[in-house]
């Protein structure tokens, strides 16, 4: 502790003859740090009365423009960042779909397998009824995640007819067939994707929906082909396994 402050009153008793002199002794300290440019005042000129210094003017305009250029790039890298991590998760649930053996181990995999690949608070399968105030929601109290039944057209309003809808602030959604998708989370969910199923053999639709906690997790400037393939997968496998359990559609 006393060695850090030691530093810190050595760093502030520098004079500006001192700092001259260690940049003389290394004239290509700014070239292996080209950074420190950005953030440094060129000196203006005399121009006498009521004229203006435009060098002044135009190199800091392009310093200005350099640290929107550096901002951007950094955006672009942590999207890339996000997109490979998204990969992944999405091969791994591929993967435990195609491997899935039934409709019981599959309903197993969407509702708690994904929680953990997708690092998400809730999980939510949606399946569109007519009678849907008939049938009681089936998930564990203790992580929400589960089988919900909602109303008809819900999948349309919810997903404004789109494959996949990134949503940053649930609270955005529609109250009536959000709540219905979350009942009993509502609170727990700040952010949500919402994913289409369109269940061919069983003429209707379904939603899968991801909640987080975090406000802005989902946002639609993020890519969402990965959820789109997902959804796809999804969807198939589901109608396939309902086909083959020979339960009949809810009326």
């Amino acid at each position: 502790m006393m060695e850090a402050e030691d530093n810190k009153d050595q760093q502030s008793s520098l004079t500006e003859q001192e700092v001259a002199a260690y940049l003389l002794a290394h004239p290509d300290f700014l070239l292996n740090h080209p950074e420190l440019l950005e953030e440094m005042l060129p000196p203006e000129r005399e121009q006498g009365d009521n004229v203006s210094d435009f060098q002044q003017f135009a190199i800091q305009r392009l310093q200005g423009q350099v640290k929107k250029v550096r901002a951007h790039f950094n955006r672009l890298v942590t999207s890339a960042q996000d997109n490979n991590s998204v990969q992944q998760q999405v091969h791994q649930a591929v993967i435990r779909l195609v491997a899935a053996r039934g409709l019981e181990q599959l309903l197993e995999v969407l509702t708690t397998d994904l929680v953990q690949l997708f690092g998400v608070d809730v999980v939510r399968l949606g399946m569109e009824s007519p009678a849907a105030g008939m049938y009681e929601s089936c998930y564990p109290e203790q992580h929400y995640s589960g089988i919900v039944f909602i109303p008809g057209s819900s999948v349309d309003i919810l997903t404004e007819g789109a494959p996949v809808r990134l949503c940053p602030d649930a609270a955005a959604l529609p109250a009536y067939e959000s709540g219905e998708v979350f009942s009993e989370c509502t609170r727990l969910v700040a952010s949500c994707a919402l994913l289409r199923l369109n269940l061919r053999r069983q003429e209707r639709h379904a939603l899968l929906a991801f909640g987080t906690r975090e406000k802005g997790r989902y946002a639609p400037e993020q890519g969402a082909e990965l959820l789109r393939f997902l959804a796809r997968i999804i969807e198939e496998r589901l109608d396939v396994c309902l086909e083959e359990t020979g339960i009949e559609p809810i009326a």
